[in-house]
């Protein structure tokens, strides 16, 4: 159903009404959508019959809120206001108020709290008296009006005391319009909805019309200037003045023209007329492209990658579109040149080359090209030629016309190679001492010269007469074989490919052996070692008479003092060998006597002697056991007091060859104390029972003669 509320302005003393009506969206069912309420206005609306307020604000007397109505109120003059209300005809309604806010909107619903409620009624009478006290200017109150009695019926409420007033400014106007409006287009004038209410609009060139919000199509500057809208209700009328205006639809020209190098930026232009800001579209044929700006005279970069043509396409200023669209920009794209297929020819003697390429874009007829010298054909292809150039020598050019866009270069270098030329290949695995031969191929004309390098040095020449050549090489260490130079008859050529000779690991051979005295054995000790591989087999050569021995440590027994040179050769298990020859003598033993055997008395001293001779003449001495003499290391020394027979060792020691020699002699110990034990076997008898007596003797000078008793006394035995 149609929802309305009668607004009632004072426009005579004492009291003059005005009423206006709005439709169902006056009556507000929210608060984020309250209506402006203002003073000397008096509001009638027929009260919703459904519904309940939001929930959220707090509501204090308001037990229940149904059917429900907000307004707000922002005040003009501070003080005391004071708003009646009713209901025709007679019916319950109630209220509630809140404030005071900065704002008539943002504290729904939330701080819609208990200490903002102002005044709250929930009687059941159908008068209600809003009493908002000492208000301030600025702020702003909402008011909630209910029906409790859910029954169709008109709401009138007012202001009807208080000092304070409310700002009408807040209220929506009486009469507008669509201005201002372009030539060509439609006035639109908009009056508010009054119930009962009668029209009347006056205005330019003979307008008059009797509708609501009458429509003038196809305006022109004669439609402009000032409307008057009468409202009339009963015998009171209202007038309202608004000013329309009409203006020329905005204008465009675009214009330019620019010749760019590809890459590079042209200006074009936009002249235009009309309210700014103005939407400029234009295009390039493919593509729209649009301008905002505030300038009458706009100027605007591009960038084609090609020559292009702009025009405008559609125009719009702050009011309206506009129709007449002229100009065109033009910016032509010069191409950058480029060179393409860059090449060269040697001469026959292979001392000089030429270069030459081809030239494209930019401007045909005036090319050239940096550095001078050379031809560029008539026509196409614009094929360049360069003078001779001398081989291996780098050339760089750049191609240009008089435009002056971007230039284009090529550079690069020729080596007229010589057709001569040296191979050399083989690839070798030997031992030291051992020969490869590598193959040296040829192409050219005899005699050759070749150098060639052993692992990047040693340079070695060559005089070759055919191909292919072989070359017999022995290297100690593994080698990389490479040729650096090849010339034949005429021209010095290349020399390419490598051979390689790795050396095998040979045995590194060495051994050791103990001092050789004639009579004496000598020990070989096998010290060989190897960094790959293993020995697998060894060959003595002892250097007397041929013998000889493949054991890996042999022992050996020279035939007569001498030096003999004795080689060892050992084997690796890859082959390769090794070898050592050391020096071997065999030396005279020196001659070593000693004194001639004694006999001494117990625990008494017995002086040894003894005496060397032979071989270098340089001695060391040595008796042993050493504990028992006291010069151990001296030709001559005393022993010890003796209880025991011993025998003592002489060594007699060459010092320069090492051998060794000894005597020995007894000390016989003679004229000991007699001592004796005694034993009995078993030496627990039964009765009846015997026992086997036995006696040990030791010391004395024999014979001997035994006198057996007892304890106690009763046997007796002499033997």
């Amino acid at each position: 159903m149609k929802l309305t509320f009668i607004i009632i302005l004072r426009v005579l003393l004492p009291v003059i009404y005005f009423c206006i009506a709005l439709d169902s969206d006056g009556q507000s069912f929210f608060c984020a959508g309250s209506e402006p309420f203002c003073t000397g206005t008096q509001y009638i609306f027929p009260a919703g019959v459904g519904g309940d307020a939001e929930t959220g604000p707090y509501y204090d007397c308001l037990a229940t809120q149904p059917n429900p109505a907000w307004y707000h109120m922002k005040i003009d003059i501070p003080g005391d206001i004071i708003i009646e209300m009713h209901s025709e005809p007679e019916k319950d309604i109630d209220f509630i108020c809140w404030g005071p806010f900065d704002d008539a909107y943002e504290p729904c619903v939330l701080d819609l709290t208990a200490d903002k409620v102002v005044d709250c009624s929930y009687s059941v009478s159908a008068y209600e008296t809003v009493s908002v006290l000492s208000t301030s200017s600025g702020e702003y109150y909402i008011l909630l009006i209910t029906n409790y009695s859910d029954d169709p019926c008109n709401i009138i409420f007012s202001q009807t005391g208080g000092d304070g007033t409310t700002d009408c400014t807040i209220l929506p106007p009486e009469a507008s319009s669509n201005s201002p409006v372009c030539i060509g287009y439609d006035i639109e004038l908009y009056a508010v909805s009054v119930i009962n209410a009668e029209y009347e609009w006056y205005g330019p060139d003979g307008f008059y019309s009797e509708l609501q919000n009458p429509v003038i199509y196809g305006a022109g500057t004669e439609n402009m200037g000032t409307y008057t809208c009468k409202i009339h209700i009963g015998s009171q009328t209202n007038s309202t003045n608004i000013i329309v205006e009409v203006i020329d639809p905005p204008t465009a020209v675009i214009d330019g023209f620019e010749e760019i190098c590809l890459g590079d930026e042209a200006v074009i232009s936009f002249e235009l007329t009309g309210t700014p800001p103005w939407k400029v579209y234009y295009t390039d044929g493919n593509e729209i492209f649009s301008v905002i700006t505030d300038d009458y005279l706009t100027f605007e970069t591009v960038s084609p990658t090609s020559s292009t043509t702009y025009t405008l396409s559609y125009l719009e200023d702050e009011v309206c579109s506009g129709n007449e669209l002229s100009g065109s920009a033009v910016v032509i794209i010069h191409s950058d040149i480029q060179i393409r297929d860059t090449d060269t020819e040697c001469n026959e003697a292979n001392t000089h080359y030429t270069v030459t390429f081809e030239i494209l874009g930019g401007e045909p007829e005036s090319y050239y090209v940096l550095p001078e010298g050379g031809s560029i054909s008539p026509s196409l292809p614009y094929i360049y030629t360069s003078e001779l150039i001398p081989e291996s020598t780098p050339f760089n050019y750049s191609a240009h016309d008089d435009y002056g866009c971007m230039e284009a270069t090529t550079g690069g270098i020729q080596s007229c190679q010589c057709p001569a030329s040296a191979e050399i290949s083989g690839e070798f695995s030997i031992c030291k001492e051992e020969s490869a031969v590598l193959e040296i191929v040829l192409i050219g004309f005899p005699p050759w010269l070749v150098t060639y390098t052993q692992n990047s040095a040693n340079p070695q020449d060559l005089i070759i007469d055919e191909s292919p050549y072989y070359l017999e090489v022995s290297p100690d260490v593994t080698t990389a074989y490479a040729i650096t130079y090849v010339e034949d008859i005429y021209c010095s050529g290349t020399g390419k490919g490598d051979a390689n000779v790795f050396i095998l690991p040979s045995p590194d051979t060495d051994f050791s052996f103990s001092p050789t005295c004639h009579d004496d054995t000598t020990f070989f000790t096998d010290l060989s070692i190897i960094s790959v591989g293993e020995i697998t087999g060894w060959l003595w050569d002892f250097d007397d008479g041929g013998a000889s021995s493949i054991l890996r440590n042999p022992q050996y027994k020279y035939s007569a003092i001498g030096t003999y040179e004795v080689e060892l050769t050992a084997t690796s298990d890859l082959g390769c060998i090794g070898s050592i020859v050391r020096t071997v003598s065999v030396n005279e033993a020196p001659g070593v006597t000693v004194c001639n055997d004694t006999a001494i008395y117990f625990q008494t001293s017995a002086f040894l002697t003894g005496a060397v001779e032979g071989g270098s003449g340089h001695y060391a001495y040595s008796w042993t056991p050493a504990y028992l003499v006291l010069e151990p290391f001296e030709i001559s020394t005393e022993t010890v007091p003796l209880e025991i027979d011993n025998d003592f060792i002489l060594y007699g020691t060459d010092l320069e060859t090492g051998c060794v020699n000894s005597d020995t002699v007894n000390v016989h110990i003679s004229g000991a104390p007699l001592q004796i034990s005694v034993s009995a076997d078993p030496p627990i008898l039964c009765t009846g029972g015997f026992s086997q007596l036995e006696v040990n003797t030791l010391g004395g000078v024999e014979p001997f003669e035994y006198h057996w008793t007892s304890d106690p006394p009763g046997f007796e035995f002499n033997i």
